[in-house]
């Protein structure tokens, strides 16, 4: 096991590892299912997108996103 300490001399946290290693694999950065996009399965994707828009106070959907055009078919339950 590596430590956490990064070469700028900071640190990682164990989570932070986490993400890297299921990005790395190609899996969702949440959880151990295989990513629709960069990072997130479809599931995440969408909420991640949801919870963007909470934050920034957006009030109109971007229609064009990518995780619009992910089908009920690629979601697993998990």
């Amino acid at each position: 096991m590596t430590s956490g300490v990064v070469s700028n001399g900071g640190y990682i946290s164990r989570a932070r590892r986490y993400q890297l290693r299921y990005k790395q694999a190609g899996l969702c950065m949440l959880c151990p299912v295989p990513a629709v996009n960069k990072n997130y399965r479809a599931k995440h994707a969408v909420a991640a997108r949801e919870q963007q828009r909470a934050r920034m106070k957006f009030k109109r959907r971007n229609l064009g996103a990518a995780s619009y055009s992910f089908s009920r078919t690629n979601t697993c339950a998990i």
